[in-house]
């Protein structure tokens, strides 16, 4: 699975030394989930009996909220993304022979995922982000994979 996920506030004014605005937020949230389950089986009479099963996923996802250029007359600023992950997997193989049975299962996942919050722009060449908050400036990225998978071989 390939994604990306974006929230973004880039050169805007937000409020004004008057008048400034209630809290302010920025959230970008993302998902992706999948789920396989495989089964080989082999069996022969009189000679050896082979079975296999292999299971792959791999996840690669970006998200980013960010706020960037301009003016911000707020009570708070909240800027935040979040990432969350899931994959379950059931493999197995049997093999049944009359004189030997060889069985193999193989699992793999990987996660390449990047969570990202941003304020401001590291160019100071660039126009600036001005924050005047009377109240929280909260700026958090967070992400989670769950795995829970199963290989069996008999």
């Amino acid at each position: 699975m390939n994604r990306t996920s974006t929230a973004k506030v880039d050169s805007s004014d937000i409020g004004s030394s008057g008048v400034p605005v209630g809290a302010v937020g920025v959230l970008a949230n993302s998902f992706q989930g999948t789920s396989g389950e495989v089964v080989g089986a082999a069996g022969s009479g009189s000679s050896g009996g082979f079975a296999g099963s292999a299971l792959t996923n791999l996840f690669q996802a970006t998200t980013t909220a960010s706020l960037d250029h301009g003016n911000v007359y707020s009570g708070a600023l909240s800027v935040q993304g979040n990432g969350l992950n899931g994959f379950f997997a059931a493999a197995g193989a049997g093999a049944l022979g009359g004189s030997a049975g060889i069985g193999a299962t193989v699992v793999v996942t990987t996660s390449d995922n990047t969570v990202q919050a941003l304020v401001g722009d590291s160019d100071a060449s660039t126009a600036a982000t001005s924050l005047h908050l009377t109240g929280a400036l909260v700026i958090a990225a967070s992400n989670k994979t769950n795995t829970p998978s199963y290989a069996i071989v008999g």
